[in-house]
């Protein structure tokens, strides 16, 4: 769960910042778009964690 926290906040949350920086787009909607995608991806981590 901590990997897929981590590469959502740091990759995805990341990149969408910049993107919504550029086109003057609210942080609250960061914050829900980028909390869609993180929770993907510890999703993701937890099927992976349990399949392995």
């Amino acid at each position: 769960m901590k990997f897929g926290l981590l590469v959502g906040v740091g990759f995805v949350a990341a990149s969408f910042g910049i993107n919504y920086q550029f086109s003057n787009k609210s942080f609250r909607l960061l914050l829900i778009d980028a909390g869609y995608h993180c929770s993907q991806f510890v999703i993701y981590a937890i099927i992976l964690g349990l399949w392995h």
